[in-house]
């Protein structure tokens, strides 16, 4: 295969988006056979074996600078083969040789992960090919490509655990492969195929250097039989997922290619080592490692030695993984792993759930910077994000080295401290309890209401009433009120206006209460309960407009009298006051009792009130508390140290 070539490898995608069959997914394929067709055993006579065409024509698979693939029928064994083909434009010397070694070497790889050769020959009418294993399934590129895109068949299809073990059986492949002293100079995840029942391969030997030979690259080529086809410049816009060639030694995809093979120097099996960490971090990561088509760009960022750390762009990646793709891909071949091998079996320990004491130290050690960054300086719009973000980092570093001191104090006092600064994102939580909480209000209005409508139906039993309209007038505020509560409890309507028209309700009522026995006996009564009421339920602002709403109702009735609007309720004489009534009469012993009543129910709804607002600070403050008391023996190193505000 020519450095500049497509893909032209036994592959087969789907090319038609999926459709449900019988809760299943499938997806149609070349010729619109199914995925796994039927074994056929119908034998030709034996006789005629070797008078057939072994190879039937079929549809082109593929097609790239150095050759076409087709999908061919083995008419002697009865099976589909993919069948590659030299161009025929492509007829010099060294580039026949390139072929040829291509199939054999490949051929000679006898690996489950290695694409089975099964023939080499010429053909009169084709010319040079050789016969390989149909595949059929989905390369790692499309698979990571739909898992980027959130495709739901890709997401449901392929987790985190069935990539990674298809990356080790890559890595046992190229571990193979080394042993047999063969580099590979081009794996990216376009040359990993996924099968449809876990089958594994690595495509595309066309580059294939095996050690200790001499390079093709550097034998002059001996100039083609006809022209081939013009291609690209290699100034023009690049390519970072196709293969190509900065000059001959320089072969192979540039977005995963080592600073060594970049250079043009000598190539060892750790070469490939680097490429196997790029696909490794874009298997983490769902995203390429190079995406700027700028040659000269992309060519600086190899050389300077850009490390593919999966935690740049995923601050929670697991440490281990994130520490063999730094170690794969370290511009020092010596600083990688010593082999494939090696590197499997570090894929397979973090498989089997062991854990990289240091690896794990210095990500926690990362993400405890990061929340120090976070709480640095911020803004007063931005602390609430940025201790969020914080404690997010304290919680990774924390879980990564449960013995971090200084992450489990800071991470303690930001969650038990509260400054009194409230997150934007917070707020609308915050505003739902309290919205639960003035719903609880309503409820405790109606209760209060009906305790004090409570008496009077005894009044009008044993007294005689005076005026009908002032009484209608209390009952009908007090039904208003209960009315209200009700309506603003069943759709929750519990806002600004709402308040302001229940305080305005619970007013008149007070100003009707000194009616029944003047404004000195139960008017003020009245008046507190109701103003402890509102205080416990409404916010800052309205609390102030009610108490000064209820604070004038308690007024009013004096003002009236003192003008001569309305008849006097008492009066001053010598050493007692005379109460007149003005609504019902007052007989001594009914009086007595709706007196007895009307203290003894306020006393009672007044330490109700008093007492739920103390139970709920006890609770609220109790919580805090208990949270903290578990927090600070969950982090035993928040005990040991403190670190004050001004540390931070």
């Amino acid at each position: 295969m020519s450095v500049d070539e497509e893909k032209t490898d036994p592959v087969e995608e789907p090319r038609d988006p999926k459709r449900e069959s019988g809760g299943s997914e499938e997806f149609s394929l070349a010729l619109g056979e199914a995925a796994a067709p039927e074994v056929r055993t119908e034998l030709p006579d034996p006789d005629a074996i070797d008078a057939l065409d072994r190879y039937g024509a079929g549809p082109i698979l593929g097609e790239g600078g150095m050759g076409v693939v087709t999908l061919r029928r083995d008419r002697k064994i009865g099976r589909s083969v993919a069948q590659k083909t030299l161009h025929p434009y492509l007829a010099g010397d060294r580039t026949q040789r390139r072929f040829v070694r291509e199939a054999r070497a490949q051929a000679q790889l006898e690996h489950p992960a290695i694409v089975p050769v099964y023939d080499l020959g010429r053909d009169a009418k084709d010319g040079l090919f050789f016969t390989m294993k149909r595949v059929r399934g989905h390369t790692l590129a499309r698979v990571l490509d739909g898992l980027g895109a959130k495709e739901p068949h890709y997401v449901a299809s392929y987790g985190r655990r069935r990539l990674l073990t298809a990356f080790l059986q890559v890595c046992r492949a190229m571990d193979y492969a080394h042993a047999r002293r063969v580099l590979h100079r081009d794996l990216k995840p376009s040359n990993v195929m996924l099968g449809d029942f876990g089958e594994v391969y690595v495509l595309d030997w066309g580059l294939a250097r095996i050690l200790d030979e001499a390079p093709l690259d550097a034998q002059p080529e001996e100039p083609p039989e006809q022209s081939a086809p013009s291609r690209p410049s290699i100034l023009d816009a690049v390519d970072l997922s196709r293969t190509t060639a900065l000059d001959t030694a320089a072969a192979g995809t540039l977005a995963y290619m080592a600073p060594e093979q970049l250079a043009g120097e000598a190539l060892t099996p750790r070469t490939d080592l680097y490429a196997l960490g790029i696909i490794l971090y874009e298997i983490l990561t769902h995203r390429r490692f190079r995406e700027d088509p700028s040659l000269l760009k992309v060519a600086m960022e190899i050389t300077e030695g850009r490390v593919a750390r999966p935690s740049d762009v995923d601050p929670d990646a697991d440490p281990e993984l994130d520490a063999i793709c730094a170690r794969c891909t370290a511009s020092d071949p010596s600083d990688r792993f010593e082999s494939a091998g090696a590197l499997a079996d570090a894929i397979e320990r973090v498989l089997d759930g062991e854990r990289d004491t240091q690896a794990r130290t210095a990500a926690a050690g990362r993400h405890l910077a990061r929340a120090k960054e976070h709480l640095a300086g911020k803004p007063t719009d931005e602390a609430g994000a940025s201790r969020v973000a914080a404690m997010h980092d304290l919680l990774r570093a924390v879980t990564l080295d449960p013995g971090a001191e200084e992450a489990q104090t800071l991470l303690v006092d930001l969650v038990s401290d509260v400054d009194g600064q409230v997150p934007p994102e917070a707020r609308p939580f915050i505003a739902r309890a309290r919205e639960d909480h003035r719903i609880e209000g309503t409820t405790a209005a109606m209760l209060g209401v009906l305790a004090w409508l409570a008496p009077v139906p005894i009044v009008l039993l044993f007294n005689s009433v005076r005026s009908w309209p002032l009484l209608g007038l209390m009952v009908g505020a007090c039904v208003g009120v209960l009315v209200f509560a009700w309506y603003a409890r069943a759709h929750r309507t519990v806002g600004f206006g709402a308040a302001m028209l229940a305080a305005g309700l619970f007013s008149v009522v007070v100003v009707l209460t000194s009616g029944l026995v003047g404004p000195f006996v139960l008017v003020p009564t009245v008046g507190t309960t109701v103003a402890m009421f509102f205080a416990m339920y409404v916010s800052r602002r309205e609390r102030l407009i009610v108490s000064g709403l209820l604070g004038l109702a308690v007024l009013v009735p004096f003002v009236l009298e003192a003008y001569g609007l309305v008849p006097p309720g008492y009066s001053i004489e010598g050493d007692r006051i005379v109460l007149f009534p003005r609504v019902i009469d007052l007989p001594p012993v009914a009086t007595d009792l709706a007196l007895a009543w009307s203290s003894g129910s306020f006393v009672v709804l007044a330490a109700w009130i008093v007492g739920r607002m103390h139970d709920r600070l006890e609770r609220a403050e109790e919580r805090l508390l208990v949270s903290a008391w578990h927090l600070r023996r969950l982090f035993a190193g928040a005990e040991r140290e403190r670190i004050t505000p001004d540390a931070r």
